[in-house]
C-alpha cells in the first residue's frame, strides 16, 4: 500500500523522529509495553519546527505510548496500542497567542493465520485512528481545531506469491475539519520471491477539501520492492 493521506496531513508524513525514548515491558501476564520519548518534532513533511534550530525544551515534542498483544485462539490474535504525542508550545508568527498542540491515537490489528496452513496463508484487517488539536489559521483568525481521520486496510495471503487487499482513507483538513478527502484503494501483491516484490495499486478519491467543489479523480501505482545484501529473511510481515 501507499502511504495514506491521513498520515501525511494529520501525522506529517511518515512518523520519523530524532529524540530519545525508553521503553517498559510490565510484568503483566500478557505483553504489555509501555513507552515514553522526547524528539524534535514528529513527522517528516512537518514544518512546524525546524531541526536545526535551538529551542526551550517547552517546543519539543514528547510521547507516551501502550501496546499490548493477545492470542485470541491458536488461529487467532490481535495487537492494541494507543499514544499521545504532546507539543506543550508551538511559536506561529501570525498568532500572538501561539499554543500548543496534542496528536492521539488508536491502533488495532487482527490476525488469523491458521495452523494446518504454512505462513504464506492467512488474513489480516488492521487501522489507525488519529486525533489532531491545535490552533490554525481561518477566516475568521487563528482558532483551535480537532481534525479526526484514519485508515483501515485488510489483507488475504493467498498462497506463497499472491496476496490482495483493500485500504479505505479518510483524511480531514486541519483548518477545517470537516472537509476531508476519501480514498478507496484496491491492490494485487505478487511475491516473486523474497527479494523481490510487486505491486499494483488503484485509487478512487472523492475530494472535498477544495474550496470551489468536490472533486473526484483515479489513481494507479505501480510498486516494486527489492532486498539487497544480507538479511535475515526477506519481507517482513510484521
Amino acid at each position: 500500500m501507499n502511504t495514506p493521506l491521513s498520515l501525511e496531513r494529520i501525522v506529517g508524513g511518515e512518523s520519523k523522529a530524532d529524540g530519545a525514548e525508553v521503553s517498559y515491558l510490565f510484568p503483566t501476564p500478557f505483553f504489555l509495553r509501555g513507552t515514553i520519548g522526547g524528539y524534535n518534532k514528529l513527522g517528516a513533511e512537518n514544518e512546524r519546527l525546524d531541526d536545526t534550530k535551538s529551542r526551550s525544551w517547552s517546543r519539543f515534542t514528547y510521547l507516551g505510548r501502550l501496546n499490548t498483544y493477545l492470542d485470541l485462539t491458536d488461529n487467532h490474535s490481535i495487537e492494541l496500542g494507543t499514544s499521545l504525542a504532546y507539543t506543550p508550545s508551538i511559536r506561529i508568527p501570525e498568532d500572538p497567542h501561539g499554543g500548543s498542540r496534542a496528536l492521539s491515537g488508536v491502533d488495532l490489528t487482527y490476525r488469523y493465520q491458521p495452523l494446518g496452513s504454512t505462513l504464506y496463508q492467512g488474513l489480516t484487517i488492521g487501522g489507525e485512528l488519529f486525533g489532531n488539536s491545535e490552533r490554525v489559521e481561518r477566516e475568521s483568525g487563528f482558532r483551535r481545531m480537532f481534525a479526526l481521520g484514519g485508515y483501515a486496510y485488510a489483507e488475504a495471503k493467498l498462497n506463497r506469491e499472491w496476496a490482495a487487499g483493500v485500504l479505505y482513507d479518510n483524511a480531514p483538513s486541519l483548518a477545517s475539519p470537516g472537509k476531508k478527502t476519501y480514498s478507496y484503494s484496491p491492490f494485487l501483491t505478487w511475491n516473486l520471491s523474497e527479494f523481490n516484490r510487486l505491486r499494483l495499486q488503484y485509487s478512487y478519491l472523492d475530494d472535498k477539501v477544495r474550496e470551489e467543489k468536490s472533486e473526484r479523480g483515479h489513481q494507479f501505482f505501480l510498486q516494486w520492492t527489492t532486498v539487497l545484501g544480507s538479511h535475515t529473511h526477506g519481507f517482513r510481515n510484521r
